[in-house]
């Protein structure tokens, strides 16, 4: 190989080894050996982390070599480096927890300029070839913006999630620049390129890879493989890593990596996803862990469907047989409540609840799922106005804490009775009163704990004020009336149905072996809704859309419906007309097809759900407008 120039430095680790490097006289100390990954109080990883310091090169993520530096990179990119302030933080009006709340726009909003320039970029080159890495890469930068602009949580939260969203959007322009480095047509060489980062490496293919692309790179040898008669060029010693912080996180974590200082350290910071860690403590509530729950079911291998789901299913007899008896205690919960204030339902997915096969006994009650929201029809069941308008405020007092909960798909599915519902939505009570020692003191205990220990609270604090944020209103007791109450519901039946579908598909679709599978899912059934919002709703709703929309061939509802019949066609015992349908499902369809598909769809996942949950599934509804209902 032609070097254009030959620099050579030795190490101060016991073993001597030396770095030579064709195109750069700047020669960073590297990490050799085996090495500890932490944690480090600016939410990085210092000196190790591929963002800060150059790392070995990495044959799973070469492209890693190719992200920005910090001093390199102009003005307009600080924002990618930059830590947030508490005086940016804003918390929510009416949380039970003072401590929830989101950072300002404005201090976000160069960060997602850049995002939206890069998301317009990657879409021209997305449109060239096929990247499925980089379609991840850029799911994964929208998701961390959606959480920090919509997702109230911790302030500490907030710097991590930050943290997530910079390292996705240098990973989505590394991805792009090392692509088009090392993809030129021309075989010259190319001019370096001192904005990236780097890597080292002891391969000399890699070395003629990237120093052919442009991008630093430093060869390592131990210093007794240099030949004596090879002229070394000896510029300057290497520059040991200064200014990156290097104090423990909370005084201590767990190392995300223990290993040799190699590709797979880079690999292991970048794959390592900043998640809630306020709430990474699972709550003391009952829950169902689907691993536990279908990990000994056998799975036919030819057909890929799973035998004890296929006799549950078969055991249902025909759809318009009588409900058990044990399956109707108190109100029918595949029925909707007669109130003003209900929202209302979707003809397909009414009729696909009315016509549930329920004619088999109910499961035991300690296998039958809880809820993730509370049921709307909860909220409407008091005969008095005054005490419904009490659940929906205490409702909107707990949601954002509630919320900022839910969304951990590393977390053991979380769940809550109905009398845990009441309990809580009895005026946010988590302290009241009760005799020692009964279901109701016990429940109380529970319930201070979801909260108190996660949220790192002693107790619940009621706010002084008597008005609640939700979306971009205040709330109060006497402004609930039923046009805003009607859409508070419907929001609720909106985040009921997108936990289950993802609890079931969690289920009936798991990806064990399959890397970045809890990303791959989110985008998946992501699609399924108008917004895009698998986790909530990012803005409040103001008309029909999705699932619900008006026209069954409005694009968007087309869209969700296709969306969701991709979804369900990978579970078992789907049924082949809805795996593969008569006619394909998109705005040219004609209407009978879409309707008929719309029927079969949710007929299964209601069907679907009930067999695995014991209960009825809270299911999509019309957004309340005061026109005339058209299916």
């Amino acid at each position: 190989m032609q070097w254009h120039e030959v620099l050579a430095a030795s190490c101060t680790s016991d073993q001597k080894y030396i770095i030579t490097s064709p195109n750069t006289d700047w020669i960073p100390e590297p990490l050799i050996g085996l090495v500890k990954v932490f944690l480090r109080s600016d939410y990085r990883y210092g000196s190790h982390d591929p963002f800060q310091w150059p790392q070995n090169f990495s044959n799973e993520m070469p492209f890693i070599s190719a992200v920005l530096r910090e001093e390199q990179s102009p003005f307009e990119y600080s924002c990618l480096w930059w830590t947030p302030s508490e005086e940016q933080f804003r918390t929510v009006e009416g949380c039970i927890f003072t401590s929830i709340g989101v950072l300002e726009h404005s201090a976000l909003q160069r960060l997602r300029d850049i995002a939206c320039q890069l998301e317009d970029e990657a879409g021209l080159f997305l449109a060239r070839s096929s990247h499925p890495v980089l379609k991840q890469l850029l799911g994964r930068l929208h998701t961390c913006l959606d959480r920090l602009r919509f997702y109230p949580c911790t302030f500490r939260d907030v710097c991590f999630q930050v943290r997530e969203a910079q390292r996705s959007w240098l990973m989505c322009r590394a991805f792009i620049d090392f692509s088009l480095a090392t993809n030129r047509s021309s075989s010259a060489f190319q001019p370096l390129q001192t904005r990236f980062m780097g890597a080292f490496t002891t391969s000399p293919d890699t070395v003629q890879l990237l120093h052919s692309s442009g991008i630093p790179v430093w060869f390592i040898r131990p210093d007794a493989s240099v030949d004596m008669h090879t002229i070394i060029h000896i510029k300057q010693p290497t520059i040991a890593c200064r200014g990156i912080e290097q104090s423990l996180y909370l005084g201590g974590t767990e190392p995300i990596y223990s290993g040799l200082s190699d590709g797979r350290l880079v690999e292991a910071v970048c794959r390592q996803k900043h998640m809630y860690v306020d709430v990474s403590v699972t709550p003391i509530l009952v829950r169902y862990d689907a691993e536990s729950y279908v990990h000994h079911k056998s799975t036919n291998k030819t057909t890929g469907k799973d035998a004890n789901a296929s006799n549950t299913l078969t055991a249902r007899g025909n759809a318009h047989s009588q409900p058990h008896p044990t399956q109707i205690r108190g109100r029918d919960k595949f029925l909707d409540p007669v109130h003003d204030w209900m929202p209302p339902s979707i003809s397909a997915w009414k009729a696909a609840m009315e016509s549930a096969d329920r004619s088999c006994p109910q499961c035991p009650s300690d296998q039958i799922w809880g809820y993730w929201v509370p049921e709307p029809a909860l909220l409407l069941g008091p005969s008095m106005e005054e005490r419904v308008r009490l659940y929906i405020m205490s409702w909107l007092r707990i949601r954002p804490a509630w919320l900022y909960l839910l969304p951990l798909p590393d977390s053991p599915v979380t769940k809550v009775r109905p009398q845990w519902w009441r309990d809580i939505l009895n005026n946010c009570q988590f302290s009241a009163e009760a005799e020692p020692d009964s279901r109701r003191e016990k429940r109380q205990k529970d319930i201070s704990a979801i909260f108190g220990v996660i949220l790192d609270c002693n107790k619940a604090i009621l706010p002084a004020g008597e008005h609640v944020g939700w979306f971009d209103h205040r709330v109060s007791m006497g402004r609930i009336q039923g046009s805003n109450a009607k859409i508070i519901l419907y929001e609720i039946f909106e985040l009921g149905f997108r936990y289950e579908l993802l609890a079931l598909d969690r289920i009936l679709h798991p990806m064990p072996n399959q890397q970045d599978a809890e990303i791959i899912r989110e985008q998946r059934l992501a699609e399924v809704f108008a917004g895009r919002d698998l986790y909530r709703l990012h803005e409040e709703p103001k008309t029909f859309a999705g699932l619900g929309a008006e026209d069954p061939q409005d694009p968007v509802r087309v869209r969700c419906l296709e969306a969701l019949r991709r979804v369900v066609s990978e579970w078992p015992l789907c049924p082949p007309d809805i795996v593969v349908p008569a006619f394909p499902i998109g705005v040219a369809s004609p209407l009978h097809a879409i309707r008929d598909m719309e029927r079969k769809v949710a007929a299964f996942y209601i069907k679907s759900f009930f067999t695995y949950a014991g209960r009825a599934p809270l299911v999509p509804h019309r957004f309340p407008l005061n026109v005339p209902h058209v299916s």
